[in-house]
């Protein structure tokens, strides 16, 4: 979130159940629209392959992400 405060686009990728906390502490943070990408279920016994597949899925939203972020003022 501090890169965000100094004008830098950042996208976080979480897995869909972290929503809920990547939200509030980007609320507490003062970045209350902030909304991070999320990927369905846990990564963390994922295959590179498998990873790389849900990423892949989500391609569109990190880089809309990153766009719609470097428009803010």
């Amino acid at each position: 979130m501090t890169l965000e405060k100094r004008g830098v686009p950042t996208v976080l990728i979480c897995p869909e159940s972290f929503r809920g906390i990547v939200e509030a502490q980007a609320r507490l943070g003062g970045i209350p629209s902030y909304t991070p990408v999320t990927i369905p279920g846990q990564v963390v016994a994922l295959s590179p392959q498998e990873l790389t597949a849900r990423l892949d899925a989500v391609a569109d939203k990190l880089i809309g992400g990153l766009v719609s972020a470097s428009a803010r003022p």
